[in-house]
């Protein structure tokens, strides 16, 4: 016997061309995607620590296109010797993303680098370390490393846990000393080799601090004649010898503020070419003397609030700077309180007593 086949109701012939199309479409879609689906985000802090290596991300320090594994691992923040003539040129402050300068005893002025976006092959003179160095480290979450330091210092690292640290005196085949300079000016390493020792503490490589703002540089018609920025690092109660007097030459056409030294180019050793920054900040804070202190070093306060200068685009304009904590990050604002924007790449931060900005600054 035939059956006779059923009829399917109109309704539900239309369901099944429904579903049938939309499974397809989905099936279309999942195959143009496979491969292609990374999601960079806007990169608003270092809480996520999952990225993809392949995804680029704005640098948290530059603002420019950086891997994302690179991004947000730690920096590492290197104090570097600036002794007139023993120490100079150093060797790898041009690929440093950030530089803090500021005085450290007998009106001798030391340099911390951070290294983040780039790696720097030699980097050094490695020296001692002070308690603001170590305040300033911790607000990045950094891998600090320092050639002994400071009692006071020595003391602040054992009670801070926010940093790793490296002891650069201990003898290890990843520092090592320059036979053609005498100690303590020629103790060097590399920024790969520190990655390396920071592997083998056991604690998280990547940091938890928010990125500065950034801005696209002024076009050429908008940018300013850039008057030269003088620094004198003295006080009526410190004496800064004239090679510590710190000249930022800008090159409108480069838009670059050129360092100089002592009226000499400040050059890095690695590329024999004379430092460059994109941004210069200069921070003003109380500098003094420590009351009895053999070796004349000074107090520099870090944490706390106070006023700055910001050049960009060989301009000038007046702000604050802010540290709630030793735990937190340098906050650059201006005088309505909002996080200023950076021209992306290099950044030069001089911490200076009241009065050392001889020229260049805004009225």
């Amino acid at each position: 016997m035939n059956r006779v086949p059923a009829r399917v109701p109109p309704e539900l012939k239309a369901l099944a061309v429904i579903l049938g199309t939309a499974v397809f479409a989905a099936a279309i879609v999942s195959f143009a995607t496979a491969g292609h689906g990374r999601s960079v985000s806007q990169h608003p802090g270092h809480s996520v620590k999952s990225r993809k290596a392949s995804a680029v991300v704005p640098g948290p320090f530059t603002g420019l296109p950086t891997a994302s594994a690179i991004a947000h691992r730690r920096p590492v923040a290197v104090i570097i010797d600036n002794l007139y003539p023993d120490a100079r040129p150093q060797a790898g402050l041009s690929q440093a993303s950030v530089v803090i300068e500021t005085l450290v005893e007998s009106g001798i002025t030391r340099l911390m680098g951070l290294f983040l976006e780039h790696d720097a092959n030699r980097v050094g003179p490695i020296r001692s370390a002070r308690p603001y160095f170590v305040r300033w480290a911790d607000g990045y979450s950094s891998v600090f490393v320092h050639g002994g330091g400071s009692p006071a210092a020595l003391n602040l690292i054992k009670r801070i846990s926010g940093i790793v640290d490296i002891e650069a005196l201990a003898s290890r085949p990843e520092f090592t000393r320059a036979r053609d300079r005498n100690e303590p000016d020629n103790l060097y390493s590399s920024t790969q080799a520190i990655r390396g020792l920071e592997n083998g503490t056991g604690s998280p490589l990547t940091a938890n601090f928010a990125p500065l703002a950034h801005k696209a540089d002024a076009p050429p018609s908008a940018r300013g004649p850039g008057q030269p920025i003088r620094i004198d690092f003295s006080t009526p109660l410190i004496s800064s010898p004239p090679e510590y007097k710190v000249t930022y030459r800008y090159e409108p056409r480069k838009n670059q503020y050129l360092r100089a030294d002592g009226g000499e180019a400040f050059v890095d050793q690695l590329t024999n070419r004379q430092i460059e920054t994109n941004n210069v900040a200069i921070l003003i804070t109380n500098v003094a003397p420590i009351p009895g202190d053999a070796q004349q070093r000074v107090s520099v306060m870090s944490v706390g609030q106070g006023q700055a200068i910001y050049f960009r685009d060989g301009k000038a304009v007046r702000g604050i700077w802010e540290k709630r904590s030793a735990g937190s990050a340098i906050r650059f604002l201006d005088n309505n309180g909002r996080d200023v924007k950076f021209n992306k790449g290099r950044i030069w931060i001089e911490v200076v007593p009241p009065g050392a900005v001889q020229s260049g600054a805004p009225p």
